[in-house]
């Protein structure tokens, strides 16, 4: 009997030690999280010292500090330049008024109307790009026109419509005003004179035919102040004069 007692006080004992262990360590724990706070603190002051003392004497500071001051700005000219080589990726470019990404090639911001600046496009060449006889710009192959000058391009006679009126292509883009013709699906106006594009499908054995010809879209946004219509649900004003696009 005195055994069974024996054992009983040493897993009490045991017990009372775990349990006093475990608080403890839950008290170390709590302990070393106020610390860590406490560090926290200590480093956002430091921070906010170095950056009220970068904006008092950004441009006389002491000799110790050029140094770092320097790497900062050279930090900062990189995030500027990562973010433009995302923006050039992506074919947006910032709106100077809102803020907002507004296609490269935009004369007016889509979400506010104002004017963009307008950006030169640098001309490179690749293979598949042709030179242009009369302005020298390059232009992408398949093009009927120069999209810089409207000088006619040379066609590749694979690509051209054969004598027996057959043609290659199953669809392509057609402007019903002036017949110019392309095969880039993403391409909803024309570029010689900005009539909205149709599309045109036509099997292999001939031409188009005006019951083929069909109409791609059901709603359009039209600018009540130059023509200037889009099918872009995203676009509220007029990328040509900036002017409120209505729904058509």
């Amino acid at each position: 009997m005195a055994l069974f007692d024996q054992l009983g006080k040493k897993l009490a004992q045991t017990g009372q030690s775990a349990v006093k262990k475990t608080k403890d360590m839950a008290e170390v724990a709590k302990i070393n999280s106020m610390i860590s706070d406490e560090e926290k603190s200590i480093n956002n002051n430091y921070y906010q010292i170095g950056k009220l003392y970068v904006s008092m004497h950004g441009n006389d500071c002491e000799d110790d500090f050029k140094g770092m001051l320097e790497s900062i700005r050279q930090s900062e000219k990189k995030i500027v330049e990562y973010k433009e080589q995302v923006q050039l990726i992506k074919g947006v470019v910032r709106c100077e008024k809102c803020g907002g990404e507004v296609s490269i090639n935009s004369a007016f911001c889509n979400s506010c109307g104002a004017p963009m600046p307008k950006r030169v496009p640098v001309q490179t060449y690749d293979e598949d790009t042709i030179k242009c006889d009369k302005c020298g710009k390059y232009v992408k192959k398949g093009m009927r026109f120069c999209t810089s000058c409207g000088n006619p391009m040379p066609q590749d006679e694979e690509k051209t419509v054969v004598e027996s009126g057959k043609q290659q292509l199953q669809s392509y883009k057609k402007c019903p005003n002036c017949g110019y013709t392309s095969n880039d699906s993403e391409v909803f106006f024309c570029n010689n004179c900005g009539t909205k594009m149709i599309d045109v499908q036509n099997d292999s054995n001939d031409l188009a035919t005006p019951e083929k010809v069909v109409q791609t879209f059901e709603k359009t946004k039209t600018c009540p102040n130059c023509g200037f219509e889009t099918a872009d649900e995203s676009i509220d004003f007029c990328t040509e004069c900036g002017t409120k696009l209505i729904l058509k």
